[in-house]
């Protein structure tokens, strides 16, 4: 089976099982920090933090990517030492394990065949990282890291691909060595975890071409099981006139019994009699097995075609990934505090359709965390606790995917809004286009949304 058929984990790469290891490691550790955030005494958490961390140094010990070892070997000591109640995590610190994370998670995004041009590893950026981490080590201040810039993120793609490649080529020449080198004892015994928690969980990786082929069968095969119905009907019609011609027969009989007729003719009557009920007795029990045949084929193949469905269906968790930290990030830059809680993560949701959504419930947080939740100093003064809370759940009624989100702040102004509506409505009737004015106030895909007004707390539904 090839690659491009749709495989297993068995057809990709040392460098994609490389990038798959570590997008997994990095959402696992940004669920952690921002529930650390929350509560810097989540013992479990920073247990989380820390086997994340190794599992990702391991693994890019095994493709030989040197910066991303150095960075995250500094982020395991880290959690270690917050797990002894060395050190304390705060915004300040977290800050920079979640700009150590982006580091990492750039430094993952390589991909093999990239040319071989001249370029280095900018080791202003890993170098200013490391230091930082290094910093909260230690307990000193956290410096701001400056933001990388695309060249040097190109550059930092193109050698660590040279790196990856040396380190495949060097395992090629002596692969027990390098095992022996670079796997460690607790990164095995990490590994092994992971699998047994893979093997529990019974996840596999289906490309989306496959799970396409695999549907169309199914419903194929329902299609077809529905062809077993006609022929049911026909052979039941046959039944019947079975069952007619035997009466014909037996009127005809009962004729010739009040005319002399001779023992031959009544015998062959007999006989054509017992064969004409030997058939009916037949189709009778065939058209019993018949029956039942149709009706598991037919419950067989409406479940299998459901299964299939269901495996398009996804949970809502896997559309909000990465929302509770830009909701957090957005609300720091804006010098607010701000925690997104989402509802219904088991709503299972069509892959294609959580794809759509993606883009116009970021376009809601943002707005809720722009112009919904206030600053910190205005929420105390109107006797609210200084971090808002937006609050998003997803729920299916009446056969539809129903998002509420909701937060807990200043609210919509009303007259500010019907000002608005007022404006665009006098704008268009000077000729201007009509505008759509719940697209052009609340969302930028009016296709895709439809927004109606629950309350004027801030709450709205998206279905």
């Amino acid at each position: 089976m090839s690659a491009s058929d749709g495989g297993g984990l068995g057809d990709l790469s040392l460098m994609d099982l490389f990038r798959t290891e570590v997008e997994g490691q990095i959402n696992t550790m940004t669920e952690s920090l921002l529930a650390l955030e929350q509560d810097p005494k989540t013992a479990d958490r920073l247990e989380a933090l820390m086997r994340a961390a190794h599992s990702i140094k391991g693994a890019a010990r095994m493709v030989g990517v040197e910066p991303v070892i150095r960075v995250s070997h500094v982020m395991e000591d880290c959690f270690v030492a917050a797990q002894k109640q060395q050190l304390s995590l705060g915004s300040g610190a977290i800050d920079v394990l979640f700009q150590a994370i982006d580091l990492i998670g750039r430094l993952g995004k390589v991909k093999e065949g990239a040319a071989e041009e001249d370029g280095q590893v900018p080791e202003n950026q890993v170098s200013s990282m490391v230091e930082s981490l290094s910093a909260i080590l230690k307990g000193e201040p956290v410096q701001e890291i400056p933001a990388p810039v695309a060249a040097d993120s190109a550059a930092e793609k193109r050698a660590v691909e040279q790196a990856a490649k040396k380190a495949q080529a060097k395992r090629k020449r002596s692969q027990p060595e390098l095992v022996a080198e670079d796997v460690e004892p607790d990164h095995i015994g990490a590994s092994a975890n992971s699998h047994e928690s893979t093997a529990k969980s019974r996840v596999i990786r289906v490309s989306s071409d496959r799970m396409d082929k695999i549907l169309g069968l199914a419903g194929e095969a329902m299609v077809e099981s529905r062809w077993v119905r006609p022929y049911f009907d026909s052979m039941t019609r046959l039944k019947q006139q079975a069952h007619h011609a035997a009466l014909g027969l037996d009127n005809l009989r009962e004729r010739l019994e009040g005319y002399k007729t001779d023992t031959r003719t009544l015998s062959l009557l007999n006989d054509v009699h017992r064969s004409i009920a030997a058939c009916r007795q037949l189709l009778s029990d065939r058209l019993s097995e018949l029956a039942n045949f149709n009706y598991r084929t037919s419950d067989l193949t409406e479940r299998l075609h459901n299964e299939v469905i269901s495996s398009r269906m996804r949970p809502f968790s896997d559309g909000v990934e990465g929302l509770q930290r830009m909701v957090r990030d957005l609300a720091r830059s804006l010098g607010k505090e701000a925690r997104l809680e989402i509802s219904g993560l088991h709503t299972l949701v069509d892959r294609d359709v959580l794809e759509k959504i993606k883009t116009p419930l970021n376009h809601l947080l943002r707005n809720a965390v722009d112009h919904g939740i206030e600053l910190p100093e205005e929420r105390e003064g109107s006797g609210k606790s200084r971090q808002g809370i937006i609050h998003v759940e997803a729920y299916h009624r009446a056969g539809m995917l129903s998002i509420c989100v909701q937060d807990d702040g200043r609210g919509i102004d009303i007259e500010q809004l019907r000002g608005k509506v007022v404006w665009q409505r006098r704008k268009w009737r000077r000729g201007s286009a009509r505008p759509n004015c719940w697209s052009s106030c609340f969302c930028q895909d009016s296709a895709l949304a439809t927004l109606l007004p629950r309350s004027p707390a801030g709450a709205w539904v998206w279905m």
